[in-house]
């Protein structure tokens, strides 16, 4: 299940059906308004690149195992 706490505001604006384009911040709780650092953003496309191409070369290394033993 999942917990989501609104303030009064949004839950007032939650129940109104007018759309008046008021839009709330996505602060985190640092206050930086949800961007992420340079270096959090490197580091994190760093991890996932590293981790694709782990998957790769694991996918690509039972497939010449298999063609191997078939021969």
């Amino acid at each position: 299940m999942i917990n989501i706490r609104y303030t009064a505001a949004q839950q007032y604006d939650l129940g109104s059906d007018s759309d008046d384009g008021y839009s709330y911040d996505t602060e985190d709780r640092s206050g930086r308004g949800g961007r992420e650092e340079a270096w959090k953003k490197r580091l994190r496309r760093g991890i996932e690149l590293g981790c694709v191409g782990l998957a790769i070369g694991w996918v690509a290394g039972w497939a010449m195992l298999a063609l191997l033993r078939s021969s």
